[in-house]
């Protein structure tokens, strides 16, 4: 809705900012956040299959876009896909729970 109403130019390079900025901040959290998880020994290698989560998120999410996109929706065709990737961040934030509660439980042993 918002998109449809009182999206214009201004809006978008702001989006498009905040979306940069976001992905730099992903670059400054994977390393501290796996040597965390996995220790600091083989950290390089495993930041590097930490981050091929990108190049499988692209793999993985292209098809199913591809299913959920509807062309006779006309502006909502990519409704669906929205509400997909919603449901995909609120598994990733079930499992991020999951981990925060194991890793409590291992440190209070």
């Amino acid at each position: 809705m918002l998109m449809s109403t009182s999206f214009n130019r201004g809006l978008f390079f702001v989006a498009l900012a905040l979306l940069g900025f976001s992905f730099g901040a992903l670059l400054d959290i994977y390393p501290p956040l796996t040597g965390g998880a996995f220790g600091t020994t083989s950290l390089s290698v495993n930041y590097g299959i930490m981050f091929l989560g990108y190049a499988a998120s692209t793999w993985i999410s292209q098809p199913i876009t591809a299913v959920l996109y509807h062309a006779e929706a006309g502006n909502a065709a990519y409704q669906q896909s929205f509400y997909g990737a919603i449901a995909i961040a609120a598994v990733a934030v079930v499992l991020t729970v999951y981990m925060m509660a194991s890793d409590k439980k291992k440190q209070a042993a």
